[in-house]
C-alpha cells in the first residue's frame, strides 16, 4: 500500500471528489490534486516536460525541486499567461514509480502553506 498525505487550507472546504480528483474551494476553486499511475521511473534531477492539460495553466516562468518526505523526488512550477494563471503546480512521486501527487493551487500563496505538509508513504 502507498499514499501520499497533504492539508490545505482550513478554511477551504473540499468541493468534490469524481475519483480521478479532488477539488477544494474557497470563493471558487482554490485547488484540485489528483493521483495517478506512473508508466516508467522519473529522474529526479530533471524537471519533467508539463503535458497539454498542465500548459493550459501557462508556461513555467519557475521550476524548482520539492523535498517531499518519504518521495523519491518533487517539483515546482510556478505558472503564468495560461487561462487559470497564476498558478503553482506541484508534482512528487513514490520511490517504486507506482504513483505521483498532482497538486494544482490556484491562489497566490496557498502553496507555500501546502508544500510543508505533503508526505508520501509506500509499504517495503
Amino acid at each position: 500500500m502507498s499514499y501520499f498525505g497533504w492539508a490545505v487550507p482550513s478554511e477551504w472546504r473540499q468541493e468534490s471528489d469524481n475519483g480521478a480528483y479532488t477539488y477544494y474551494s474557497a470563493t471558487t476553486i482554490a485547488a484540485s490534486a489528483t493521483v495517478s499511475t506512473l508508466t516508467a521511473c522519473r529522474d529526479p534531477a530533471t524537471a519533467p516536460t508539463l503535458d497539454d492539460w498542465t500548459t493550459r495553466l501557462g508556461t513555467p516562468t519557475q521550476t524548482s525541486p520539492l523535498s517531499i518526505p518519504g518521495a523519491a523526488g518533487g517539483w515546482r512550477y510556478n505558472m503564468s499567461g495560461g487561462t487559470q494563471a497564476p498558478a503553482t503546480v506541484l508534482l512528487t512521486w513514490l520511490p517504486n514509480c507506482e504513483h505521483e501527487l498532482w497538486i494544482t493551487v490556484y491562489t497566490d500563496d496557498a502553496a507555500d502553506r501546502i508544500i510543508p505538509t505533503i508526505v508520501a508513504q509506500q509499504e517495503k
